[in-house]
């Protein structure tokens, strides 16, 4: 036992490196791996074919509307993308947290998926503000977005 050693930890599940195991007792639940739920499943078709098929016919409608600007084909492409990055990013980041086993690793692993919502709204804050005339106000959120890359390789 880890405490007759004098190691004060209670838990010795959280000193192993390999992850909990996974509940298999509802097969279910399961579909192709012991990870795999239908819920995931349907998210990524959705995120598919949102991907494939919807912004190529949206940009294609925009295409046939006559009063679309060039600055419009940039606003609908990166919104479809922030609205894509953020959330699976968020995912992540809520899995590595309820599925803490590993926190000295962990801890960095979350703090570079940080980087992907913090790059893509600041990106598409800078793109808004292009976009709308305000290209001097565009150095806030690309100040913003340097200052947390900064801090991420600063923990490297």
């Amino acid at each position: 036992s880890l405490q007759s050693k004098g190691v004060g930890i209670e838990d010795e599940s959280l000193v192993h490196d390999k992850a909990p195991e996974a509940d298999t007792s509802d097969p279910s639940r399961r579909l192709c791996c012991e990870n795999c739920t239908p819920a995931k499943v349907i998210s990524v078709i959705v995120m598919i074919m949102a991907l494939c098929v919807g912004l190529p016919a949206l940009l294609w409608w925009m295409h046939l509307s006559d009063s679309t600007e060039t600055g419009s084909y940039l606003l609908v492409i990166s919104s479809f993308f922030v609205a894509a990055a953020v959330p699976y990013s968020f995912y992540t980041v809520y899995k590595h947290q309820t599925n803490y086993w590993q926190p000295m690793l962990q801890r960095y692993v979350v703090r570079i998926l940080w980087m992907v919502p913090c790059y893509s709204i600041c990106s598409w804050c800078t793109l808004m503000l292009w976009l709308n005339g305000h290209e001097q106000y565009s150095a806030i959120p690309t100040a913003l977005r340097e200052c947390y890359e900064a801090y991420t390789v600063y923990n490297f």
